[in-house]
């Protein structure tokens, strides 16, 4: 699918301008409280160290509430980025998947290239007739219609390939039938 996904430039933009505003709220807020208080003299001193910590105390909550609030919409927004990449990837699988049903190529799909030990289970129900022996090194040998399987630890070895369990063989050797 060549779907373009949608972009949320403008609105990350629009956040780091409200973030950056946050920033220089606080720094200014620090700064003017900081120089009203220092000039404060004379008649009015209190008032203007009152006036200083006001502009400090309004200033830089009102900063980290901008800063806060920018951080929390680009969550948002990362959410919403995240979602669209999930479901084009949802969507390119169910396409795969139709294909496959309709192609009738299941058999081939189900089997992953990283693991050639994993078979695909089959539908079909044979009496499989599984004999314990062992060869001339003493390991512990399986037999299976003619077919030797060699144990090593817990996993079965057949034609130079591990498989986790008897029915993986099984599954093998009614495909090649």
């Amino acid at each position: 699918m060549s779907e373009k996904l949608r972009s949320y430039d403008i609105a990350r933009g629009y956040f780091n301008f409200i973030e950056m505003t946050g920033k220089i709220t606080i720094g200014l807020a620090i700064i003017l409280g900081l120089i009203a208080i220092g000039e404060a003299d004379g008649f009015s001193a209190a008032t203007q160290r009152f006036g200083g910590v006001l502009i400090m105390v309004i200033g830089g909550p009102l900063g980290l509430m901008m800063m806060g609030a920018a951080q929390y919409w680009r969550a948002g927004v990362d959410s919403a980025e995240y979602s669209q990449q999930m479901l084009a990837i949802a969507r390119e699988n169910l396409e795969i998947s139709r294909q496959i049903q309709v192609s009738g190529t299941a058999k081939k799909a189900t089997y992953k290239q990283s693991d050639p030990g994993r078979t695909k289970t089959s539908n079909k129900k044979t009496k499989s007739t599984w004999t314990e022996g062992s060869n001339k090194e003493g390991e512990t040998v399986l037999n299976i219609e003619g077919h030797s399987v060699k144990m090593v630890g817990k996993q079965f070895e057949f034609e130079g390939k591990l498989y986790d369990t008897k029915a993986n063989i099984e599954a093998l050797l009614l495909e090649r039938q």
